[in-house]
């Protein structure tokens, strides 16, 4: 399906998707996650304060198709800007591996290695549409028993010009509260 095809399609009026407003399921500095619905379907409902970074989310999640991204389901913009994602039933890493320490049941198990190894597929993905996860954090992986594992939260993930930078290595794995590239030191002679 053509990008502006599919633009069509996930744009939809803000009476479609529902937001349950008593049950939170995240949030931080970009927005506020609740549970909701979309015709039918449970989904985790995204709002921002900001819609330009709505709009760069939106931007990223349409041109990194990965099946190791939390995929978008709907958008809505109205009074706000509304992103419906997929719902993943485990929540998120944090939560998943909270849960695995106190020894309580978790939804699904998965491997260590199985995680490490959908992050690393999930950045490639986007390293190959010329894009930086700059938020990847442990509540920024979810969990779920029907979905697998994705990498969400691309509110600040950013097109990359080059794969360099003219100091320290890629800019991939720059530190994203970097506010500069630091300038690696002189080798000796």
């Amino acid at each position: 399906m053509g990008q502006r095809r599919l633009a069509k399609a996930i744009h939809v009026g803000e009476e479609e998707i529902e937001i349950q407003n008593t049950s939170r399921l995240g949030g931080g500095d970009q927005g506020v996650v609740f549970r909701g619905s979309f015709r039918g379907r449970v989904v985790a409902v995204k709002m921002s304060g900001d819609p330009n970074t709505s709009r760069k989310e939106i931007d990223a999640m349409q041109k990194c198709s990965s099946p190791y991204l939390l995929p978008l389901v709907a958008v809505a913009e109205g009074s706000n800007v509304m992103l419906a994602l997929e719902f993943m039933d485990g929540g998120d890493l944090r939560q998943y591996l909270d849960k695995k320490s106190r020894g309580e049941l978790v939804e699904v198990e998965y491997s260590t290695l199985v995680v490490a190894w959908i992050i690393a597929n999930a950045h490639a993905d986007m390293h190959h549409e010329g894009f930086v996860q700059r938020d990847l954090t442990i509540e920024n992986v979810f969990i779920s028993s029907m979905h697998y594992i994705k990498v969400g939260d691309l509110g600040i993930t950013k097109e990359c010009v080059t794969n360099m930078t003219a100091y320290v290595g890629p800019l991939s794995w720059t530190h994203p509260k970097c506010p500069f590239p630091i300038p690696s030191r002189p080798t000796s002679p």
